[in-house]
């Protein structure tokens, strides 16, 4: 079960040396996002050594079942993993130092850029898309919303790259853009309702009371 009230906003991220992709050319990005996959696959079957980090998950709504679909996985004690899902495919991955208060920034570790399988850092896509799909900026929020049954995209950060652009004008439909709970994220979230004007609205940053969905 996903609560509402696990959508949290997350911080800036920065680079760090994690395996991920090499920015190869198409051909050569199937054998890379297969090995992303298996590696993907080991991440998560460590939670069964790193109780700390799986109890993390599941106090953020994500239980095995959840866990096990999104291959959530640790890395160390303190260390979580979400593996970088551009719809069906792993580019990536991003670590979570778990030690970090959610006010300290950066939370998230990546990768850089040229050293995801496409050569660029993509949007961040956890499950099918939809005619129309929330926009948000935190991992974990379009993870919770996906887990809900909703089409989601995470930009990652407080701005779009060019590739990311050009990804999100290819995207069917509007854009229903999330803010974040705290000052800057609402800017961020008006800002990008003009950056990417008429497709994209703003929605309320409060539905009024918050409700378990199962």
């Amino acid at each position: 079960m996903v609560h509402q009230d696990n959508l949290r906003v997350g911080g800036e991220e920065e680079h760090t040396a994690l395996p991920g992709g090499t920015g190869e050319p198409a051909e050569g990005r199937r054998p890379k996002e297969a090995e992303n996959l298996q590696q993907a696959r080991g991440y998560h079957e460590a939670l069964d050594r790193n109780t700390a980090v799986a109890a993390w998950w599941e106090e953020r709504g994500f239980d095995e079942g959840l866990r096990r679909r999104f291959l959530l996985g640790a890395r160390e004690e303190a260390e979580a993993i979400v593996p970088y899902w551009n719809r069906d495919s792993v580019q990536g991955f991003v670590l979570r130092n778990l030690e970090l208060a959610p006010d300290k920034k950066p939370l998230y570790r990546l990768q850089r850029a040229e050293r995801f399988v496409s050569g660029y850092r993509p949007l961040f896509i956890p499950g099918p898309l939809g005619n129309w799909n929330y926009l948000v900026e935190d991992y974990v929020d379009a993870l919770a919303l996906a887990a809900l049954g909703y089409p989601a995209v995470a930009v990652g950060g407080t701005d779009f790259g060019e590739r990311q652009m050009e990804e999100l004008h290819r995207l069917p439909g509007k854009l229903y853009v999330l803010p974040g709970a705290t000052k800057d994220g609402a800017e961020t979230a008006r800002k990008w309702v003009e950056e990417l004007y008429p497709r994209a609205l703003l929605c309320p940053p409060s539905y009024g009371e918050e409700k378990s969905v199962d």
